[in-house]
């Protein structure tokens, strides 16, 4: 691809494999490494607090019966487990719940169903089904976010463009698109 000025032409499908994929990373569904730190810290924390604790009030346990300087920290700890659980559980009743009104919200609007047409160029971005058409500006794009399987236009925190690097005409490559984008949406702005 020589310049910029030209246009994509590709398409793709909503409901495929790549599209439901970039949709995790370019809302950044995946959990990261600073996550995982960050319950380790809390653990830790927690952890922390069960010690301070024990030696603070150890001596009033020991006080109401021997056996419950034994028992506290298993009390504790239980009582720990079984919060997160809980916590855990109503998450994942609520995501449920929530997938299934997306669901049902994805399957009344029939319009956006099959493959869809994109043609990307200096005005924006044109969409096409076999029963609508659309068109996004640049202006409108938040972010262009870099996945596995190509790029993701972002429109907004529900909403975006997948381009497949599969999908991409012959000859043109993902470098090839950033830098028409690049040069798009400096024009645009």
């Amino acid at each position: 691809m020589s310049e910029a000025v030209q246009n994509i032409k590709y398409a793709y499908d909503p409901d495929g494999a790549e599209t439901r994929f970039m949709y995790k990373r370019v809302f950044g569904q995946w959990r990261s490494l600073i996550e995982v730190f960050g319950v380790a810290i809390m653990l830790l924390f927690v952890y922390l607090i069960v010690k301070i604790a024990m030696r603070e009030y150890g001596e009033t346990f020991a006080a109401l019966h021997p056996a419950f300087v034994k028992i506290a920290p298993m009390v504790f700890w239980g009582g720990i487990v079984l919060g997160l659980a809980a916590a855990y559980l109503c998450a994942l009743l609520v995501a449920r719940l929530y997938q299934t009104v997306a669901d049902v919200d994805r399957e009344t609007i029939l319009y956006k169903k099959g493959p869809i047409e994109v043609t990307l160029d200096r005005d924006g971005i044109h969409t096409k089904t076999e029963h609508s058409a659309e068109f996004v500006t640049w202006n409108s794009v938040r972010s262009v976010v870099t996945t596995t399987q190509g790029l993701g236009l972002r429109l907004d925190n529900e909403h975006f463009i997948p381009v497949i690097d599969a999908e991409l005409p012959a000859g043109t490559t993902r470098d090839d698109v950033l830098r028409a984008i690049d040069n798009w949406r400096d024009v645009s702005a």
